[in-house]
């Protein structure tokens, strides 16, 4: 099957996490089956997505009939398939209210709850569920504090297939397709990441068993950006990697305190090569403390959302130097289209991989620690 045909079949599964509920919301979709209510759900906002894949599958087919909200800029949208109708636009449209059900998706709290709940009697509608925020996450699996963040993912992929085929035709091997396939289901489908996850201590480095993803060098110039309290830093030399300089670049000050007295505990031939810096990266960053007679060969990131502004500052440093990039690219919805079309709408003969490392242990959706690598072609291991 061609990457195209494999991204299109992911992002238009069908297929859902049977996560279970219970209790009154059990006895609520129970019974509007039962009755074979037309079903509509109150709420167009977070993780909708999730909502619609729920009913869609727990409900018989078609029963679940539209999706009502408050903003009328999203009348006439169709979130999987399902139409959104307006507030004003449903009380004009022909329905069935004795025999229809909503099931409210929206944080409900006093004087909204109630404006719903009035809004339902106006139009007819007696029969309604207010589902509860641990409801939600039984059918999200989203944690409610990192929900704003991947709620809208779904949907935003299924927007930007064909940039999503464009990536996994430039992927190098087939591991790097598997992975972003088996990342891309993890939403689509509300569930866990069920892919192959490679030990942390090879993240930017190594692919698994330790297997070389790109060519090292003795005199590696390494920009760690997001060094934290020194992680990654350790295990590069942990692997027994070789450097002329790192620059170990940490936003958070008070980290920074403590990464730089985690340096100092590294054997002085390991530690002077290390230097640490306070730096938050932005699209204006100058990268005034590099030195112009080095040539960087290695650049990483892990900086919160950050990764394309970094690469958008060190645009002319990586065209001259052609260093080795590794890039989350999990942080936000944007980053498995932005980052890959900046890198090869920018930088020549360029190979790209996409590898995932294991999360810490609880992580949410287990899709943590995805790495964008783009290698130069006269760094592949394979050459």
């Amino acid at each position: 099957m061609k990457c195209e045909d494999q991204i299109h079949a992911v992002l238009h599964s069908n297929r859902r996490e049977n996560w279970a509920i219970e209790g009154e919301f059990q006895v609520a979709v129970s019974l509007a089956g039962i009755r074979n209510m037309d079903v509509y759900i109150y709420g167009a906002g977070q993780d909708i997505w999730s909502a619609v894949g729920f009913f869609k599958n727990r409900l018989k087919a078609g029963q679940l009939k539209g999706i009502i909200d408050i903003n009328e800029k999203k009348d006439g949208t169709l979130i999987n398939e399902v139409p959104v109708y307006s507030c004003s636009h449903f009380q004009q449209i022909h329905i069935d209210a004795d025999n229809s059900f909503v099931f409210i998706w929206t944080y409900c709290i006093n004087f909204r709850e109630l404006s719903i709940v009035n809004f339902l009697h106006d139009v007819g509608i007696n029969s309604f569920y207010i589902i509860k925020p641990s409801e939600r996450f039984y059918l999200t699996g989203f944690q409610h504090e990192l929900a704003w963040n991947d709620s809208e993912r779904p949907q935003y992929y299924l927007n930007h297939e064909m940039d999503l085929c464009i990536l996994a035709e430039s992927l190098e091997d087939q591991t790097s397709v598997d992975t972003l396939l088996e990342y891309l289901k993890t939403y689509m489908e509300s569930g866990f990441y069920r892919g192959n996850n490679i030990a942390t201590k090879f993240k930017y480095f190594l692919d698994e068993g330790g297997v070389e993803i790109y060519k090292h060098l003795d005199e590696e110039v390494w920009i760690n950006c997001g060094a934290n309290y020194g992680d990654n830093l350790f295990l590069y030399f942990e692997n027994n990697f070789r450097c002329k300089k790192i620059y170990a670049i940490e936003a958070d000050k008070g980290i920074y305190t403590t990464l730089k007295e985690n340096i100092a505990l590294l054997p002085t031939e390991m530690s002077d090569k290390c230097l640490p810096i306070n730096y938050c990266v932005s699209e204006d960053s100058e990268w005034e403390f590099l030195n112009p007679e080095e040539k960087v060969s290695l650049i990483n990131a892990d900086i919160e959302g950050a990764e394309l502004s970094l690469i958008h500052s060190l645009r002319e440093r990586i065209i001259k130097d052609r260093p080795v990039l590794a890039i989350c690219v999990y942080h936000l919805k944007e980053d498995l289209v932005d980052i890959p079309r900046y890198l090869s709408e920018n930088f020549d003969n360029y190979a790209y991989y996409l590898r995932k490392y294991a999360c810490y242990q609880g992580a949410y959706k287990g899709t943590c620690e995805l790495v964008l690598y783009a290698v130069p072609f006269e760094r592949k291991a394979d050459d």
